[in-house]
């Protein structure tokens, strides 16, 4: 067996397994970066919704000076409503990025066979 060539087959092959890995890697944390901002955007979509539909309650965009008291209690109901939402959100988020630290994540890539004539 010729050495060199067990050799050069070895560095090649923990080559291409480095390159998998990195590329795994790679793959999930695109992949975690991706849910965070989708599932950011959709529980923080959901609350600017709820201000834009029920905000007048609570004066939305009022100093809190300038509110009634019916507003300021309207205003404690939501604050404390949008945190819950929040902190819900921030833990289902985490928990998310943590089940994805399980799993191993290989990215497919575009595969096209071209018929030659």
């Amino acid at each position: 067996m010729d050495k060199g060539n067990y050799y050069d087959r070895r560095k090649k092959f923990d080559n291409d397994s480095y390159r998998s890995n990195a590329g795994n890697e790679y793959a999930k944390n695109k992949i975690k970066k991706t849910s965070q901002t989708k599932l950011k955007t959709a529980f923080i979509g959901a609350i600017d919704r709820f201000e834009e539909s029920f905000g007048h309650l609570w004066g939305h965009g009022l100093d809190y000076s300038e509110l009634s008291s019916e507003q300021k209690r309207w205003r404690e109901v939501w604050i404390n409503c949008r945190d819950n939402v929040l902190d819900n959100g921030n833990d289902q988020l985490r928990s998310l990025l943590k089940e994805i630290e399980g799993y191993n994540i290989t990215k497919n890539r575009y595969h096209v066979d071209i018929p030659v004539n």
